[in-house]
């Protein structure tokens, strides 16, 4: 009789650059803002945080992201203006 090696279990539903994942996910749940402009905003500002403290003139310089994009934004993270 024989004996298997025990080995640890296999970590599943991991893939390298979760946080990334998890960061782009969040962006996307602010309306009007998809998997392209949740891309967009986070390689303008590195990190939902910093999103969180930018103005409405920096938001809208981002590639493909208007002014009345910006606002709603804007307004996700800050209240209504």
């Amino acid at each position: 009789l024989q004996r298997r090696e025990v080995r640890p279990p296999r970590r599943r539903g991991f893939r390298a650059g979760g946080n990334t994942r998890h960061q782009l996910l969040l962006l996307q749940a602010i309306p009007e803002v998809g998997p392209k402009k949740a891309e967009w905003l986070l390689k303008a500002f590195g990190s939902p945080a910093d999103l969180a403290t930018a103005s409405v003139d920096q938001i809208a310089t981002v590639k493909g992201i208007g002014p009345n994009t910006a606002l709603k934004i804007y307004r996700v993270f800050n209240g209504k203006q």
